[in-house]
């Protein structure tokens, strides 16, 4: 017999007793210990699929949910929006993409001056007095009313499903003017936006 022959049989029979040990040489206490570390991975594993059971659930009840347009979601937060009665006045219009509803927040002084849910494809307004305000806008998808919202400081819940970013316009100086934005991806197209985020909008 050659000694590769040989040195193969021996480290067979090691393979054997090394998987032999692992089920019969193992103590009592490494068992124990064995058996918790796989009880709570296995309870690691089911809480894991019930989360993603929950979230899938979630998601088809609100995926078709939206709010009534011109809603103000926040109003508990920002308070409501007011109309404009005094000595000059600006309005901002806007119209929504077909793909997406739409949160406008106009802020004055870097706070939310007013803000509103505008459905896909619809159109609403806001009024203000003259002076210098910066918009933004908060795409989304499907309006979950148990959602924590990612506004700081503001304990309202609600948010989109899914959430399809923010862009904002360059802060304006509003003298009497009545301003369209038209939300969608066209050449020539009246403004552009730049990328933001909720922190910033709101």
């Amino acid at each position: 017999m050659t000694y590769l022959k040989i040195f193969k049989l021996v480290l067979l029979k090691l393979l054997i007793v090394a998987s032999f040990c692992l089920s019969s040489c193992e103590s009592e206490a490494d068992r124990i210990s064995r058996i918790s570390i796989e009880a709570e991975l296995f309870k690691q594993e089911l809480a894991q699929e019930e989360k993603e059971k929950r979230e899938k659930e979630r998601y088809e009840k609100y995926i078709k949910n939206q709010l009534p347009n011109g809603y103000q979601p926040f109003a508990s937060c920002f308070g409501a929006n007011k109309s404009c009665s005094e000595y000059g006045c600006s309005t901002i219009e806007v119209i929504t993409p077909s793909s997406s509803d739409v949160i406008v927040t106009v802020k004055k002084n870097s706070k939310v001056y007013r803000h509103v849910y505008i459905r896909k494809g619809s159109s609403s307004q806001v009024d203000m007095p003259n002076g210098m305000y910066q918009v933004f806008f908060s795409y989304g998808k499907g309006w979950d009313p148990e959602k924590t919202s990612p506004i700081k400081n503001c304990s309202k819940k609600g948010w989109f499903v899914e959430d399809k970013g923010v862009s904002k316009d360059d802060f304006q100086n509003y003298n009497n003017t009545i301003i369209t934005f038209t939300l969608q991806l066209v050449e020539n197209g009246n403004f552009s936006t730049t990328p933001s985020t909720v922190g910033e909008a709101f």
